[in-house]
């Protein structure tokens, strides 16, 4: 029984690292343009004119508590956007580079019709901690 209990703890232990880990990671950082190339041909995929994405702020690089991994957030932008438009979007960003994901969305209602969009993309970086303890 005890050594059932042992594996039992182990497998949760599994579990929840599992969890905290990112399904797909770089193993380097991208260049801002790279992201936006990326951003353009989902734009393209979406059939979503380019005039319409009116700004792309990085945020600062932050690690993702007690793991290897690094978490870069880009807040994108966008003026006058339907929700099919906006979900088209963002499938045709994962579908382009699955190492992307949508992390964050804000809506704004225009006066008559659609919506002023601040969009979170995110990607991690395996970044193993220096000296750290297994």
């Amino acid at each position: 029984m005890p050594s059932q209990l042992q594996r039992m703890r182990q497998d949760a232990a599994r579990i929840l690292d599992l969890r905290q880990t990112p399904k797909t990671a770089l193993g380097k950082r991208r260049s801002s343009e790279e992201l936006l190339a990326a951003v353009e041909q989902a734009l393209a995929a979406a059939d979503i004119p380019r005039e319409r994405w009116k700004d792309s702020i990085p945020q600062p690089l932050s690690r993702v508590p007690e793991s290897d991994y690094q978490r870069q957030v880009t807040q994108l932008y966008f003026d006058d956007l339907g929700l099919e438009k906006l979900a088209a979007f963002a499938v045709a960003l994962r579908q382009l580079d699955p190492t992307l994901n949508v992390s964050s969305l804000g809506l704004t209602q225009r006066p008559l019709s659609g919506f002023d969009v601040e969009l979170g993309v995110e990607y991690f970086v395996y970044a193993p901690q220096l000296g750290k303890k297994p």
